[in-house]
């Protein structure tokens, strides 16, 4: 261009195209016919690194308070992390999201991890989850045993919630968003608040 402004921005490659031109249509004998002329026909080539794909989505989705894989990719859709003492009652919690269902589909059947290493401290496990970038954390502390309430952590790029999903206050701030709910309430706050993430 003669005019205008050339721009740097920083890319990640995560695909290429290749022309290949003649190369393997000569070998083959592989010919098309153009007005009357048999040609070789002209090849090119185009791939998608997998290894590409995950290291552009933890580059764009990560900061310096951990890592966020969209849902879509994730190796987990959800961690559950039982504190206080609150191990036996995770059976039953991992029941709950194990068999919330999404259009007829358990979304998070096989999809939920459960942190029950007892030598860590709280705040340790909480960071484990954080820095997996795991997008849903589920932490049953005090107050599941005092009323049944567990701790939502929602860290999903390009999620936006409001301050009430499925009658639940939630509080945010466009990075993290959390919320305490009712163990029984658990699956139609998550269905509400990850609408058109599965």
């Amino acid at each position: 261009c003669s005019t205008g402004t050339l721009e740097s921005q920083t890319a990640i490659e995560v695909g290429h195209i290749f022309y290949l031109g003649d190369k393997y249509s000569d070998a083959l004998d592989l010919l098309v016919q153009h007005d009357g002329k048999w040609l070789p026909v002209q090849m090119g080539c185009y791939g998608i690194g997998v290894s590409r794909v995950l290291q552009a989505a933890a580059e764009c989705s990560s900061s310096s308070r951990g890592l966020r894989w969209p849902v879509s990719i994730a190796p987990y859709l959800a961690t559950l992390v039982p504190l206080n003492g609150n191990m036996e009652h995770a059976t039953s919690v991992f029941a709950t999201l194990s068999n919330i269902c999404v259009d007829n589909v358990r979304v998070f059947a096989d999809n939920v991890i459960v942190d029950d290493r007892s030598y860590l401290s709280p705040g340790f496990k909480l960071n484990d989850a954080q820095l997996l970038g795991i997008p849903i954390t589920v932490v049953l502390g005090q107050k599941f045993k005092q009323s049944g309430h567990v701790e939502v952590q929602l860290r999903v790029p390009r999620l936006e919630l409001g301050t009430c999903v499925a009658g639940v206050e939630v509080q945010g701030d466009g990075y993290e968003y959390k919320a305490f709910v009712h163990v029984d309430r658990l699956a139609e706050f998550l269905v509400g608040a990850l609408e058109g993430q599965f």
